[in-house]
């Protein structure tokens, strides 16, 4: 992707770059007459004459393009941009080599001419100078899904927005309000797009993270959000999240992560959204090799009526893969400074009730938004992605085909969406009516995983009824959190009712610390725990309760009837077992160390 200029005091200059760039430039001076000269291969290398005195007359109309008065050669990753582009300067011509020369290059916007690239990179080093520099080299970065952004570098694009939109009169990107004065806590993506992104990538025919990296920076986050979210609000998510994840990379707080954002990561002058190539699509290729997903939700909702968003958080949570599990965040702006967000799982050193107090802030009604997702109703700015999302949803071949009005797959990823934000919100249930809706949704999901935090649900008697309700038949991994339940009895009961509905769990996590259980409904439970002949995975939390030797009984003869289990962890301290039961833990614990089908075990009593 070199692009490179000799001595114009050389016999004939040369430049080299992809063959179908659009950036692709010859003929100098086309007065001169030298024909392009296309060679077969990789490069196209066209000869052209050097410039004409009146070439040269018109490039000093502006300030010089080259650092010396010989006019020295200059680099295009390496250029001053001072004076605009080269090929701006001398009104330079495009050439690919499918079609030859084209017409030349366009004078450049009003936008385009206030781009002053080196103010992206460091804007507070040039305010503090007060002048400008040489700006540093291109990053060529082949594979769009390794141009993720940091979090310094949007703080960057945010200095250089807060700097310039005042001053320079930036109106609305909006065909219908192109009249609309913005200020910078209005600035949108399509305002940014427009103003900032392409101007500045226009000369170099490059993705924005090209401009302002050093090197290939692969995805840690995928990022799903609206465009038209001010920006200052979607930097306070990015903020926020890694401030909260930051600790999760070898212990280190405010660990640097980058963030694949679409607007950035693309090159907006020659790549498509990808949807063509289906998985091969850089996007895709991108939440694949993320440590997972973040979805920004905007204070209106608006993103769940986006088809665009839709598409990307079901390919999110549809990503299968083992160690490690693939992570879903959301994350919502309360202000500018300000932002709160739900956690797939604990933060490194947290506790659950951390985590509820972390995550309490978070507006309840927007997590509600994202059970009325209808992924056929979605709109989208261009009505070809509409209709190529839909297609591509619907494994239709053709995807500029008229989309079906109705498909399975449709009703696929509404159920996957909406039941991952019911899972969500469902601690914060607060009536019957809301209770019932999310316990709804879980159970017609049709998902095979499910994680239940209860611990801090209003009322007890509401969570006990949900959990009922929302488990789905084909259930394979259940985590149930709800330690210090008032339910007693209840609890073990309703829990036991509950499991015996799952008959293919292989997975099964319960933490019922101080519960209350006491060995009737403890031998219950373990019964219904006992029902489930494929169980690979058990963990029992159920320390500090009443359980006693009839417990014990049931639960040793469970242990050993159980042919396919590989992991068990048992957690029995502080409950009332007498000398027998005493007596046949401390055998199980013998058993369970010469069973060599049993990976790994933890029996604590």
């Amino acid at each position: 992707r070199a692009h490179f200029f000799r001595p114009a005091t050389e016999p004939a200059q040369w430049h080299r770059s992809r063959p179908g760039s659009p950036c692709a430039m010859a003929n100098l001076a086309s007065s001169a007459g030298a024909e392009p000269s296309v060679p077969n291969g990789d490069l196209t290398m066209i000869q052209v004459a050097p410039p004409e005195a009146d070439v040269a007359q018109g490039v000093s109309e502006q300030p010089s393009a080259f650092p010396s008065s010989q006019g020295s050669p200059t680099s295009r990753r390496s250029r001053w941009r001072e004076g605009g582009s080269v090929q701006a300067a001398l009104g330079f011509a495009t050439v690919t080599a499918e079609s030859g020369i084209s017409d030349s290059v366009p004078s450049r916007s009003r936008a385009d001419e206030l781009i002053n690239v080196d103010e992206l990179v460091s804007p507070g080093w040039l305010s503090r100078l007060g002048c400008r520099r040489r700006r540093r080299k291109l990053a060529c970065i082949e594979a769009a899904e390794d141009r993720a952004i940091s979090v310094g570098q949007l703080e960057n694009l945010l200095a250089y927005v807060d700097h310039h939109c005042d001053k320079e009169g930036w109106t609305s990107s909006n065909p219908t309000t192109t009249d609309l004065k913005l200020n910078s806590n209005m600035i949108d993506f399509y305002d940014v797009v427009h103003w900032v992104v392409k101007p500045a990538t226009k000369t170099d025919c490059c993705s924005y993270v090209e401009l302002v990296a050093t090197d290939k920076q692969a995805s840690s986050w995928f990022v799903s959000h609206w465009w038209g979210q001010p920006m200052k609000l979607f930097v306070a998510c990015l903020r926020q999240h890694q401030r909260d994840r930051g600790s999760n990379l070898a212990g280190k707080h405010e660990a640097r992560y980058f963030y694949w954002v679409c607007a950035y990561a693309n090159n907006p002058w020659t790549e498509s959204n990808g949807l063509g190539d289906s998985c091969q699509s850089s996007f895709r290729r991108a939440i694949e090799n993320s440590l997972g997903t973040v979805t920004i939700v905007d204070d209106t909702a608006m993103m769940f009526s986006r088809i665009w968003c839709s598409y990307e958080i079901f390919l999110a949570l549809a990503t299968n893969r083992g160690a490690p599990r693939y992570l879903y965040d959301v994350y919502t702006a309360l202000d500018v400074e300000n932002s709160v967000g739900i956690t797939d799982g604990l933060l490194e050193g947290e506790g659950q009730r951390d985590k509820r107090d972390r995550e309490e802030a978070f507006p309840f009604w927007l997590i509600l938004a994202g059970l009325d997702v209808e992924v056929a109703k979605a709109v989208a700015s261009q009505e070809q992605d509409r209709r190529r999302i839909l297609n591509s949803i619907a494994d239709i071949g053709d995807l500029d085909a008229r989309p079906p009005d109705s498909h399975a797959n449709f009703d696929r990823v509404n159920r996957l969406i909406r039941s991952r934000f019911a899972c969500i919100g469902i601690s914060n249930a607060a009536t019957k009516d809301v209770a019932d809706r999310l316990s709804k949704q879980i159970s017609e999901s049709g998902i095979d995983s499910l994680a239940l935090d209860l611990a801090f649900l209003k009322y007890d008697d509401l969570a006990l009824g949900l959990l009922r309700a929302a488990l789905p038949v084909q259930l394979r991994h259940l985590d149930v959190h709800w330690p210090f339940s008032k339910m007693g009895s209840d609890l073990g009961f309703g829990l036991a009712e509950a499991i015996l509905g799952t008959s293919h769990l292989t997975n099964l996590s319960l933490n019922l610390i101080c519960s209350g259980l006491g060995d009737e409904p403890g031998v219950a439970l373990i019964k219904a725990v006992a029902s489930l002949k494929h169980i690979e995975q058990l963990h029992l939390e159920l320390s500090k309760n009443k359980l006693g030797d009839d417990f014990v009984e049931v639960f040793v003869g469970m242990i050993r009837r159980m042919a396919v289990l590989r992991r068990v962890r048992v957690s029995l301290f502080d409950n009332q077992f007498g000398d027998k039961g005493k007596k046949s833990l401390r055998a199980l614990q013998n058993e369970l160390q010469g069973r060599p089908s049993v990976q790994y075990w933890v029996l604590q009593c």
